[in-house]
């Protein structure tokens, strides 16, 4: 229910959970997540972070994975 009460921009979820990536995932961590259609809002917010949106076999949108080894000090810029 919580993921599906995204706030104005669908993004109230993964604000709370991207501050707290770089303190828990590893170098060869892998965080993914699914924002769909707020995928635009999450390009304009978090222009710092290096996301990779990947193509979907099956197509579809707003799939993101970030790598912790692509994390760095510029992580800590991270705002909820």
């Amino acid at each position: 229910m919580l993921g599906l009460a995204g706030g104005d921009d669908g993004l109230a979820l993964v604000d709370r959970l991207l501050p707290l990536v770089s303190t828990k995932l590893g170098g060869q961590g892998l965080f993914i997540c699914e924002v769909g259609a707020s995928a635009s809002a999450l390009r304009r917010k978090y222009t710092e972070l290096p996301l990779v949106w990947p193509e979907l076999y099956d197509g579809g949108e707003g799939v993101f994975l970030l790598e912790g080894s692509a994390l760095g000090s510029h992580t800590s810029a991270v705002k909820a």
